[in-house]
């Protein structure tokens, strides 16, 4: 038993184009669009002539907003995670 050799399996590997990331290149890609789009809108706003600049109100309305709809998204989690756990 001390000479067993494991030989491994014969067998066709894989060419480059079935080892290539396809999700990962894709997601790289993404990334790299949402990027640009956000930071190229982050840029022009910022860079508004005095007339058209957002003022603190809308920035203020903006976060409430985001906070009020971020907590309905946090509810309605939980409360399907709840469900899930004592409905079943």
């Amino acid at each position: 038993m001390a000479n067993d050799v494991v030989t491994p399996p014969t067998g066709r590997s894989l060419g480059w184009a079935e080892r290539l990331p396809v999700r990962k290149i894709v997601l790289t890609i993404l990334t790299a669009a949402i990027f640009v789009v956000v930071g190229g809108g982050i840029y022009k706003t910022l860079t508004l002539p005095a007339g058209e600049r957002l003022d603190w109100e809308f920035w203020a309305n903006l976060f409430v907003i985001g906070l009020a709809l971020g907590a309905v998204y946090a509810l309605i989690d939980s409360a399907t995670a709840w469900c899930t756990a004592s409905c079943a």
